[in-house]
């Protein structure tokens, strides 16, 4: 059971660095760890309220006293409500976990499309005979205007 528990630990510690470095990747202002929690917390929630709206919905399909008749189809439809309710759990879990992956490619591609402009921007800049440092300064100063690839340069 120690060995179970260890391993547990080890996996979530991996998990954790490995959201670390998509939440760098993705430029988030999120530690790991909230985001994780959040994660726990979304996919609780959507739990719930999927079963409990799943148990509202066939109480006005199928009344009460059907399932006093029949309590193994009751038994039944519980264990599709829960089960359902578990989908959305995992689900929402997933989702949030996987949106540092969502922005991270977003970015790549805000990238891609704006490296025409700064490329074009550094060879107009560059027949004007300045020094490198000037060329990424000035693309650095301007960044809001060529787009996410010369947001970059600000990082340099």
């Amino acid at each position: 059971m120690m060995q179970f528990g260890a391993m547990l630990k080890e996996r979530r510690k991996a998990r954790l660095e490995s959201l670390e470095r998509e939440i760098f990747s993705a430029r988030m202002h999120v530690k790991a760890e909230r985001l994780y929690w959040y994660a726990l917390l979304s996919g609780g929630l959507s739990g719930i309220a999927t079963f409990l709206l799943l148990a509202y919905l066939s109480q006005l399909i199928i009344p009460l006293p059907f399932f006093l008749v029949f309590p193994a189809l009751g038994l039944v439809i519980v264990l599709v409500w829960v089960s359902i309710a578990l989908a959305a759990t995992y689900g929402a879990f997933t989702a949030i976990l996987y949106l540092p992956v969502v922005e991270c490619g977003s970015r790549s591609l805000r990238i891609d499309l704006s490296l025409f402009h700064v490329t074009t921007y550094l060879y107009a800049l560059h027949k004007s005979e300045p020094n490198l440092y000037a060329l990424v300064e000035s693309l650095a100063k301007y960044a809001d205007y060529y787009g996410e690839a010369a947001g970059e340069f600000r990082q340099v």
